[in-house]
């Protein structure tokens, strides 16, 4: 049997240079016009929306990680698995899967035209941030730019505290060198760097579990060289009722001394670094790999220890 020894995952979409503009395309425009309407910093709500799809719409279609449009509002459709698995519910249910009709109602629209709208999907993808930031701030927006971060975290569809603040943690690297690109659509999006601002990094009042807070993270199985973290995968039962039963997102095992290795499998994610990362700490997706390499300068996550067998490419 095929067993990937590293399940290398080179996530697509390469970034693109630092270099900021002033472009005044159509999608420009409708980042700027959401971020005024909502009170979201114009930069913060580009920032988010760069890391999550590059600025690009899909023409519409659904992405891999099951997001629509330049925000990666989310509807994933588990009904499969519920079928199969009643208990699935509470997994299939979790909020960072479904954001789109959440969005959709913040700005009274229908969940089709958020889909297929790319101006009215930013307006309401900025909707639904100013929503998130408001419900942590007791009703107020955040007065800095720094204070957005807990909102950003939880954007970031990852139900991990260490994935979402990974997610934030990158939005933020991205405000301080500012980025501009053209998308596939030809849209021309970009903003200017924001040097030196200081996120609040306190995620105590999200709902984000901290399920590394009671124990040491496992040091990465990398070259002293590379740019390497970890950021562990989903191991969590997908039904509570059997411990022992369904679980996600990989095998436990001790290889190669139980199970031979014999080949190295790499692919790529058809989606974006980071909402790889936050798919593969979700049980209810089913799926994950030892490593995530992003593309733009190299970083690597490892997710799964190299001696256990994640899911992915069929194995």
């Amino acid at each position: 049997m095929a067993v990937a020894a590293a399940g290398l995952l080179a996530a697509a979409q390469p970034a693109v240079g630092t270099a900021a503009t002033e472009p005044r395309s159509a999608e420009q425009q409708a980042f700027e016009s959401a971020a005024a309407e909502f009170g979201v910093p114009a930069p913060l709500l580009l920032a988010t929306s760069y890391q999550l799809t590059r600025w690009e719409d899909h023409r519409g279609e659904q992405s891999r990680a099951g997001g629509y449009g330049p925000m990666h509002l989310t509807e994933v459709d588990f009904e499969e698995l519920r079928r199969e698995n009643p208990r699935l519910k509470k997994l299939a249910d979790h909020p960072s899967l479904h954001t789109l009709a959440e969005a959709a109602e913040l700005v009274d629209l229908p969940p089709e035209q958020v889909k297929r709208d790319p101006a009215q999907n930013i307006r309401a993808g900025a909707a639904l941030l100013a929503e998130r930031a408001k419900q942590l701030g007791g009703g107020q927006l955040p007065n800095t730019l720094g204070g957005w971060y807990p909102a950003v975290a939880e954007l970031s569809g990852s139900p991990q505290a260490s994935g979402a603040r990974s997610f934030a943690d990158s939005v933020y690297e991205v405000l301080d060198s500012g980025r501009s690109r053209t998308t596939s659509t030809g849209q021309q999006v970009g903003f200017a760097k924001i040097p030196q601002v200081v996120p609040d990094r306190d995620l105590s009042r999200t709902g984000l579990v901290d399920a590394t807070a009671a124990r040491t993270a496992p040091k990465p199985e990398c070259p002293e060289e590379l740019d390497c973290r970890y950021i562990p995968a989903a191991y969590a039962p997908t039904d509570p009722e059997d411990p022992t039963g369904g679980y996600g997102n990989y095998d436990t095992a001790n290889r190669p001394k139980d199970v031979r290795i014999s080949s190295i499998v790499i692919h790529d994610t058809e989606t974006s670094y980071q909402s790889t990362i936050s798919a593969f700490q979700n049980p209810a997706h089913g799926s994950a790999s030892h490593y995530v390499i992003r593309s733009s300068d190299g970083q690597v996550t490892q997710m799964v220890p190299t001696k256990d067998m994640a899911w992915h490419a069929g194995s």
